[in-house]
């Protein structure tokens, strides 16, 4: 089933230059978006639901996705002008192994990158999966779901006691060819303002002020092409209030000497939400992005895509 909604109106745009301390650079708009439910059917006896990360490998042409559950999925992707037409499940299995191994090995997967999955070369890529849960874990696999080892968390994410709580540890990923993986706790660290995201390379991090709602984790993370992040944050304000979501950009250069980068708001909306976890870069400034639901065997995986103009 496709569907097709215009929800600009939902939208606030933030448009015009940022207030930086070292850069001009412009704000790119958020432009053009519909959306594309898929039904929580099955593939390979899998149920395609809790996506909570999306990559997209352009030397396969295929999207990837991981959920809460420890499962990976391929989808062909197919576009008509600016919409959405068919995302086809492709391939489905358990991260790490078969299913007897993940039922009792199950990985919390809640952010999702690829490696070499744009470099001309095909059968070379890697996926890049951070796991929550107890201890902090970065894990290589590759896209049939065979792990093929761990990367150290950069300090200080390598420490389970600086995180604010097991459920709120390493939930984003993503990589830039500069500095290398950048990944960031839901919420930041115990020793942190609640308000301060900080997003963590191996040789340094970068904070930014936190969506100013009510407990806004910082859900998704997508380097873009202009050597600045795109993120998505998402706050449940209270059980009679509304959900919000919030997709921002962050120059990270345009930073003070503390390390505070400057945010801005591209889209905020609430009203008639899906909860939306999953962020990936589609090419030519496009992007998607996936929910996340709790009502697993009702409610429709929705995934939205949107352009940026700078």
């Amino acid at each position: 089933m496709k569907r097709s909604i215009s929800i600009l109106a939902a939208f606030v745009i933030a448009s015009g230059l940022l207030s930086t301390t070292n850069s001009a650079a412009k704000t790119p708009r958020l432009i053009e978006n519909s959306q594309f439910p898929i039904a929580p059917e099955k593939f390979n006896d899998i149920r395609i639901n809790e996506l909570s990360g999306l990559a997209w490998d352009e030397d396969e042409k295929l999207l990837y996705a991981v959920s809460d559950k420890g499962k990976i999925f391929h989808f062909r992707l197919k576009l008509e002008g600016k919409e959405v037409t068919a995302i086809e499940p492709v391939y489905a299995a358990p991260l790490g192994g078969n299913e007897e191994k993940a039922s009792h090995q199950r990985l919390d997967a809640e952010g999702l990158t690829v490696l070499n999955a744009n470099n001309g070369k095909s059968n070379d890529t890697e996926l890049v999966v951070v796991v929550e849960g107890v201890a902090p874990r970065i894990i290589r696999f590759n896209p049939a779901g065979a792990m093929l080892g761990e990367i150290p968390a950069p300090p200080p994410l390598d420490e389970p006691g600086n995180y604010r709580g097991s459920n709120k540890a390493l939930e984003s990923v993503t990589y830039d060819a500069k500095h290398g993986l950048i990944t960031a706790p839901e919420l930041p660290l115990a020793n942190r303002p609640k308000d301060l995201h900080t997003v963590y390379a191996k040789d340094r991090h970068w904070s930014f002020a936190a969506h100013p709602v009510k407990d806004s984790r910082l859900k998704a993370l997508e380097m873009l092409p202009d050597g600045n992040l795109l993120v998505l944050e998402r706050s449940f304000t209270g059980a009679t209030k509304p959900l919000v979501v919030s997709l921002r950009y962050v120059n990270l250069a345009a930073c003070s000497v503390d390390g505070v980068c400057a945010a801005e708001d591209l889209a905020v909306f609430s009203e008639g939400l899906d909860n939306f976890e999953g962020l990936t870069h589609i090419g030519n400034h496009r992007f998607l992005i996936v929910s996340d639901h709790g009502k697993k065997d009702v409610q429709h995986t929705t995934f939205m895509l949107f352009t940026l103009q700078y």
